[in-house]
């Protein structure tokens, strides 16, 4: 019998550090998410951003070298959302 796996929580907190098993979730559930035209019908809200989020967060670990906290992630949206490249948006986080 399987076991019903933890969901990711709604909102994640600040403090919350992207992990391998969270990439390793990401590609676990690639086929089932993503189709070629969009999302999957089945696929919840929270799965979906949940996935996004640490797509965006692979992208930063790859500057960073480490994977980084939520709240860093935050910091690299809004030096983007600023018109900053990603690497010198990475570089005030």
């Amino acid at each position: 019998m399987k076991t019903k796996k933890k969901t990711k929580p709604k909102e994640i907190p600040d403090s919350y550090t992207f992990t391998d098993d969270d990439y390793d979730w990401h590609w676990a559930n690639f086929g089932r998410i993503c189709t070629k035209e969009g999302p999957a019908p089945d696929v919840t809200e929270a799965e979906l951003s949940f996935f996004n989020t640490v797509n965006q967060a692979h992208r930063l670990r790859c500057i960073l070298k480490r994977w980084p906290t939520m709240n860093e992630l935050r910091k690299w949206w809004d030096a983007q959302s600023q018109g900053k490249s990603e690497h010198d948006a990475a570089k005030e986080v």
